[in-house]
């Protein structure tokens, strides 16, 4: 009996030891779960950062690529569409800079593009007779942000070709009823009544009002100067933009 008794308490104590063991097991079980969620947690968070970081990567290309995408266009358009030049030659500088060659009324020109900031470097005229001086325009294109600077310098040297052809029609009609001198950006009238006008253009001359201003207005031995200063106020203020109309209010004055 008492060998039975002393297996059942050791049988006893191997239960106890046991059932301490497989609760010490349960507990690490338990931690390495508790463990397991928290790497699956860093392993979802880094996965979605680097999700994440691709996708912002991928969204830099595509932007990247629709700034080209619109550079270029504004570059066709700022020599097509809004200058009414057609067909230009786009070439590529050994340089790397971008040449854009285009005829205006007889007169060829090209326009340097910088390589890097897209703006317009340089403007060349190959040949034909272009009255101002193209560095002033490129100096204009400077503070002029990008494509805008293309844009503006087409058109003004498409407007400035223009007026120039319209001005030299003007003063071929009005050498019909009076004497015309032509002194740089004056044109100097005498007419048949003896009255003398200056008139100053702009380069936007007949394209934009008062693009025609009179200066000055004599006429020796008629009207008093006072009286032809209100006289030449009052033509400026109907901001001709064409030298004929102001011919035609002096011509009606007696």
């Amino acid at each position: 009996m008492d060998l039975m008794k002393e297996n059942i308490e050791t049988n006893a104590q191997i239960i106890e030891r046991l059932r301490g063991e497989l609760s010490g097991l349960k507990g690490q079980c338990e931690a390495a779960d508790a463990q397991k969620c928290r790497l699956d947690r860093d392993l979802q968070e880094i996965a979605a950062r680097g999700s994440k970081a691709a996708i912002t990567q991928q969204e830099k290309v595509m932007e990247d690529l629709r700034m080209k995408k619109n550079e270029a266009r504004a570059l066709k358009e700022g020599v097509e569409q809004l200058s009414g030049v057609f067909s230009p030659n786009v070439s590529k500088l050994d340089s790397g800079d971008l040449c854009i060659a285009f005829t205006v009324e007889g007169v060829d020109f090209e326009i340097t593009i910088d390589q890097n900031t897209k703006a317009v470097k340089d403007i060349k005229k190959i040949n034909g007779e272009f009255p101002f001086d193209l560095s002033k325009i490129v100096e204009e294109c400077s503070s002029i942000p990008m494509p805008q600077d293309l844009r503006f310098a087409v058109h003004i040297l498409r407007s400035t070709i223009h007026s120039r052809i319209v001005l030299k029609k003007h003063i071929a009609d009005l050498r019909k009823f009076c004497v015309v001198k032509q002194d740089d950006q004056t044109i100097k009238l005498t007419l048949r009544n003896g009255i003398l006008a200056d008139i100053a253009i702009n380069d936007s001359y007949a394209q934009c009002p008062a693009s025609a201003c009179l200066v000055a207005l004599a006429w020796p031995g008629c009207w008093a100067q006072e009286d032809l200063e209100k006289v030449r106020a009052a033509i400026n203020g109907k901001c001709y933009s064409d030298i004929r109309d102001i011919f035609g209010s002096l011509q009606s004055l007696n």
